[in-house]
């Protein structure tokens, strides 16, 4: 509908040029033709200005329903050119300017329905105000004052300089607001021309140089602009357009495993990398508080990416580096690849409740039935005499590595604190049962850090089972009379890490003589699944010292 209204505008200036300087010198025939010929662009150029206050920024009508404004428009030229008018005001005059006053109606209309969409009403602002004051100053001094009779009509040739107002403001419109794209438009049309004159002028050279029949000459221009101009135009086009070239199935995949990666941090780094993939900003920030859309800034400048899957919103600024502005196209795909990872992000949240389901299945059907006889053995071996009392502690210990077995599979963090009084309690049970001093301390762990610190379920088993392990080597191989356990809370509040240190004053051999048994071995390779480390090593008053440290995010 825009092109629509440059097209017309020469339609009827250049006619109206014409006779309304030589009145008296055309033939009449001539001036009933450039006459109608300037009244038919005129008609056409209010039908497409209707048009556009239809469609832009808000679509009030199917785009199908646009054509009644042309068509209407020219029935009336041709009730105007049969002379079937009473008169020229009722003619062209009226009509022309009831298709203003019907384009100011929509704008008004658009206006109310942008109300909440502050991009698209400083867009409409600025494109109304030029608009209608260019083709509003023209119709009401040429056609109101010869209606109406209220001021002296100005002269047509220099009336048609109000247009210029409508076009030099859409011009500073579209960079200010990038009205209708039309930086994209425009580079397309630069293409087509180029097409065109290429045709003409391999044309014109063929003729004038090989002195070739117009028709095969002409045949001759357009296949080897065929095979020649179009495919550059095409490579031209992607390399000036300067659109992302990757479309929504391309990406499905990556957005996929986004969702479904394990690690939060790891998620945001991919999530990252596909946005500078698409479109090579020069500048990307991680924001916390982000819009609830995306939408463009600093016209076209930066792009803001809303939270998408869980991951922090974004802002993008200088696409592809720097060579071209954001768009309103960009910010419908951005929204479509927003609410696909929404998707997968559900997605994901669905598979992780079934997984913890079918854990907690597996849970409670491992302590009802395998706890449970356990639980049978133990009691029968309590009731027997002798040697039956290895048996008994044999069941214990199967007890709670089934125990800390099943802890695995929950998927909820457990509070630093009720695992520390666990293993105190654990441990100073059976250091009691065996005669053995405890020497339990927690340095670092204060009563409020341990309030917000939390250890996942792996974490909690593999501190758990290292502590028992190192416990039951000491007790049964050195022999000690004293048992040093300490916990410390390192780290900081980002990174927060968790140090295990055991220590005893038995007659052990010095670790560098061991031989690690299967036991020493797994515990070794749990910690490395939770990337911590262990270190084993001769104490200094004696005995052996256990080190343990791993980071608890």
């Amino acid at each position: 509908m825009f092109a629509g209204t440059g097209v017309m505008f020469p339609v009827f200036t250049l006619p109206a040029a014409v006779y309304s300087t030589r009145e008296l010198a055309l033939p009449a025939p001539d001036f009933f033709l450039l006459s109608t010929l300037n009244h038919f662009g005129a008609f056409l150029f209010g039908a497409a200005l209707i048009g556009i206050f239809l469609s832009y920024p808000r679509q009030l009508v199917a785009p199908r329903h646009l054509l009644w404004a042309p068509a209407l428009a020219m029935l009336v030229w041709l009730a105007d050119s049969l002379r079937l008018a009473p008169d020229p005001d009722w003619g062209h005059r009226l009509p022309i300017m009831a298709e203003m006053l019907l384009a100011m109606a929509l704008a008004m209309v658009q206006w109310r329905k942008s109300r909440r969409a502050p991009i698209d009403r400083a867009a409409l602002r600025w494109f109304m105000l030029s608009t209608l004051v260019g083709c509003g100053l023209f119709v009401f001094l040429m056609v109101g004052g010869g209606v109406l009779g209220w001021i002296p009509p100005l002269a047509q040739g220099y009336a048609f300089g109000f247009f210029l107002i409508m076009y030099v403001g859409l011009a500073l419109g579209l960079r200010r607001h990038r009205l209708f794209e039309l930086d994209e438009w425009a580079w397309r049309v630069l293409l087509w021309v180029g097409g065109a004159l290429a045709v003409f002028a391999f044309d014109a050279a063929l003729i004038l140089a090989l002195r070739l029949d117009p028709a095969a000459s002409l045949g001759l221009a357009l296949l080897a602009c065929g095979w020649l101009y179009f495919p550059a135009r095409q490579w031209l086009w992607q390399r000036i357009g300067g659109r992302a070239t990757a479309s929504m199935h391309e990406i499905t995949p990556d957005l996929v495993d986004i969702a479904f990666t394990a690690s939060r941090r790891e998620r945001e780094a991919r999530w990252e990398a596909l946005l500078r993939r698409l479109y090579q900003p020069l500048e990307i920030a991680a924001v916390e508080a982000g819009p609830g859309h995306a939408h463009l800034d600093a016209d076209g400048l930066s792009l803001s990416v809303p939270p998408a899957g869980g991951l922090r919103a974004r802002v993008l600024r200088f696409p592809n580096q720097g060579r071209r502005l954001f768009s309103p196209r960009d910010v419908d795909f951005i929204e479509a690849v927003r609410q696909l990872l929404d998707h997968a992000e559900a997605g994901r949240d669905a598979y992780e409740q079934g997984a913890s389901e079918e854990r907690r299945r597996i849970a409670r059907d491992m302590h009802d039935d395998v706890g449970a006889r356990l639980l049978m053995l133990i009691h029968r071996a309590e009731g027997r005499d002798g040697g039956e009392a290895d048996v008994a502690g044999i069941a214990r210990a199967a007890m709670r590595d089934l125990r800390t077995a099943l802890t695995t599979l929950d998927t909820r963090p457990v509070p630093l604190a009720d695992a520390l009084a666990d293993w105190r309690a654990e441990t100073g049970e059976r250091c009691e049962a065996a005669g053995v001093a405890l020497d339990w301390r927690e340095t670092g762990v204060t009563t409020g850090a341990v309030a917000d610190a939390t250890l996942s379920p792996r974490h909690k088993a593999t501190f758990e089972r290292a502590l028992r392990e190192a416990v039951t080597n000491a007790l049964k191989h050195a022999g000690p009379r004293r048992l040093a356990v300490a916990f410390e809370l390192i780290g900081t509040d980002a990174t927060p890490a968790l140090r295990l240190s055991v220590s005893d004053d038995g007659a052990a051999a010095p670790p560098e003589r061991w031989r690690e048994g299967r036991g020493l071995r797994g515990l070794r390779a749990r910690m490395a699944d939770i990337g911590g480390q262990l270190d084993l090593t001769a104490a200094p008053a004696g005995g052996t010292h256990l080190s343990l440290r791993a980071t608890l995010a």
